[in-house]
């Protein structure tokens, strides 16, 4: 016969094994969150182009301004059409949720060693973002990969006023 002590001691001891294999699924669910790498695209697309977009639009000025000494009107209006193109898209990748992709891709190498260091299978903008299961934790890298590109103290001063401020809606139409 069953002691009430002993069938007292038997439940406790249950529960107690009960609570430590629950108490360790949670724990190694907590563990098995993926870490994903993202960034502020719009801080990597601000030093970026202040570092070579005046490149860019100087060599399309100059083009422009051998199209006007030549007379030909075409070639100026494509000309000129192609730098109000190009200011629209810097505005809405700089200011707006716009695709730094094409930045990106030229960013691989340091991309991929900071996702290794990181331990990140996955980098992605945080405005590409369009749901995020609770089994995430989200790593924010962009001043990582804004200070692979060395930017000066006015362009670090410009990165963090970014992350005060939310994207500018339809920032394309912009008109400076």
């Amino acid at each position: 016969m069953v002691s009430m002590k002993s069938a007292f001691s038997f439940c406790t001891v249950c529960m107690l094994g009960m609570l430590l294999v629950l108490g360790g699924t949670q724990a190694s669910k907590a563990q098995t969150k993926q870490r994903v790498g993202v960034y502020d695209s719009r801080a990597v697309a601000l030093v970026y182009f202040q570092q070579h977009a005046q490149e860019r639009m100087r060599g399309l000025m100059q083009k422009r301004a051998e199209a006007v000494k030549n007379e030909d009107e075409k070639e100026v209006a494509r000309l000129e059409k192609q730098g109000q193109l190009i200011q629209a898209m810097m505005h809405d990748r700089v200011f707006g949720k716009g695709s730094a992709n094409e930045i990106m891709d030229e960013m691989q190498d340091a991309v991929r060693k900071i996702a290794e260091e990181e331990q990140l299978p996955l980098v992605v903008s945080k405005w590409e973002l369009a749901y995020q299961g609770g089994n995430l934790e989200l790593v924010d890298i962009t001043d990582k990969l804004v200070g692979t590109m060395h930017p000066n103290e006015k362009m670090k001063e410009g990165v963090q006023a970014m992350r005060n401020t939310e994207p500018v809606k339809e920032a394309f139409l912009i008109d400076d």
